[in-house]
């Protein structure tokens, strides 16, 4: 009896030393990702999202994540599957499959408390993904669509600021073979929405008929596929892929700048597509004029069908897609969440999802009520708000970073467009936030006498009644005031 005992004790230890090398094995490989994503994503949603996690297991096959919740889970398998995936295979050599055993289950029961997430390699040339919702035949193998089944039509929010960019979308979507929206590429500022319409299009294509061959990419993985097909010696097998679909989306082309091999073979392949008179759908964060480092017969090729641009949302833009946003999540934001959280971030969709959910995940997590004062915290955290005194100088400061002048020609004599609205707005701001008397103001601005302040002051007033562009810029400036000086300073 004491031999058998002996014998499982030592069973015991084995497979506790195992695991706890595994485990620290596991812990070493996800430090080093901790080090990548850290890169890849911003300083809010990598402390809300990667730093809690916890790494338990490590195998030749699979990797096992501790997660707190269950919509902790749903929320990185849908926005950030792929960054996990490409960064532990760039780090262990391996494509792994990723396992989320989850602390708490909130929505539902699993069996075993564990979920599977699989993810393969979607750079392999030919891709030959599985874990898409929709695979197409390009006549030597199947691949994924690379498609966000999420990102649909539906709950795309429409505003003046990308009603045209919406409707060309649409447009296409609903008759790709003979549309003459071909190319259509969407350009617009990080965040705005070009990738969640670029998806639509693909997956309201398939809706509508799921023998059209759809291809979704982006540059980097263009790029990367290109690179890895000339060291594998697949050119030809990469040709393939890209040129024997109906529908090509490419997300980010700026990211084409400066690669002459790659700019050369996708001119190639955007010639192929268009005399076969396929769909070609682009994105950009500039205008084709902007994009430095792009051959111009590529620009040429781009500019060729229609061009539409997607502008910074407006307030009423930015409360809705709060609102829709967090009535599809199972929440319900006061009012005044809506409104302080639309008022302070300004300038980017994107920007302002991740507050919502850096917000969401801090209520969740510390089962703390959705409420102003939670939010202000959020906010704090992300942007290390402090209150700093707001003087006339702070508010020259960030006006002329805004308008990328320089701050000490807002008291010259100048008369260029730029500097004069610069000049005004911070006249204004100046006037409305501090209450400094007219005479003041004009001393602290080159010397000016009073009434060309309040000239000033009326002038902005009126563009902010009847000019959209200098009402958009005054709302970005006063946010970063906020960020720079309070969330107190309330948008006039």
């Amino acid at each position: 009896m004491d031999k058998i005992i002996t014998e499982y004790s030592n069973q015991i230890k084995i497979i506790n030393n195992n695991y706890e090398q595994n485990q620290s094995e596991a812990q070493e490989v996800w430090d080093k990702a901790l080090k990548i994503i850290k890169d890849n994503v911003d300083p809010s949603s990598f402390k809300v999202w990667f730093q809690t996690i916890t790494p338990k297991d490590l195998s030749e096959t699979n990797i096992t994540l501790e997660v707190p919740s269950q919509f902790f889970y749903e929320w990185l398998e849908e926005h950030y599957s792929n960054l996990l995936r490409v960064t532990l295979q760039k780090i262990t050599q391996k494509t792994l499959e990723i396992y989320f055993d989850i602390k708490t289950v909130e929505k539902k029961v699993v069996t075993g408390n564990t979920l599977h997430l699989p993810l393969n390699n979607a750079f392999s040339i030919p891709p030959n993904i599985e874990n898409g919702t929709h695979q197409v035949d390009i006549g030597y193998d199947l691949i994924d669509t690379q498609l966000n089944p999420n990102y649909v039509f539906e709950n795309f929010v429409v505003s003046e600021s990308n009603q045209v960019a919406s409707a060309a979308a649409k447009a296409i979507a609903e008759n790709p073979t003979k549309t003459r929206y071909n190319p259509l590429l969407i350009y617009g500022a990080t965040g705005l929405g070009k990738t969640h319409l670029a998806h639509s299009i693909g997956n309201q294509i398939i809706r509508k008929n799921p023998r059209i061959r759809v291809l979704y990419t982006n540059g980097e993985q263009f790029y990367v596929n290109f690179v890895n097909a000339i060291q594998n010696n697949k050119i030809s097998d990469f040709a393939k892929v890209y040129r024997n679909v109906d529908v090509l989306i490419i997300d980010d082309i700026q990211f084409f700048a400066g690669k002459e091999k790659t700019q050369d073979n996708f001119f190639h392949t955007f010639n192929a597509l268009q005399q076969a008179n396929k769909l070609i759908v682009l994105t950009s964060d500039k205008p084709t004029k902007e994009l430095k480092g792009v051959d111009q017969r590529l620009i040429s090729r781009f500019n060729s069908g229609v061009t539409v641009d997607i502008q910074s949302p407006d307030l009423e833009m930015r409360k809705s897609i709060l609102q829709k946003k967090s009535r599809a999540d199972g929440f319900e934001l006061p009012e005044e969440l809506t409104d302080f959280l639309a008022r302070t971030i300004t300038d980017s969709i994107r920007e302002l999802e991740g507050v919502y959910i850096s917000l969401i995940a801090h209520s969740t997590f510390n089962n703390r009520r959705l409420s102003l004062d939670l939010a202000k915290e959020v906010l704090n955290n992300i942007y290390h708000i402090q209150e700093k005194e707001l003087t006339i100088d702070s508010i020259k400061n960030i006006v002329a970073n805004y308008f990328k002048v320089p701050i000490e020609l807002l008291s010259s004599s100048t008369r260029k467009h730029q500097i004069v609205l610069a000049r005004q707005m911070s006249m204004f701001l100046t006037k409305k936030l501090l209450d400094v008397p007219l005479k003041k103001i004009g001393e602290e601005f080159g010397g000016r006498d009073h009434t060309t302040v309040l000239h000033s002051i009326q002038t902005i007033e009126n563009y902010l009644n009847f000019d959209r562009v200098t009402k958009k810029s005054y709302e970005i400036i006063v946010s970063n005031l906020r960020k720079e000086h309070g969330l107190n300073i309330e948008i006039l």
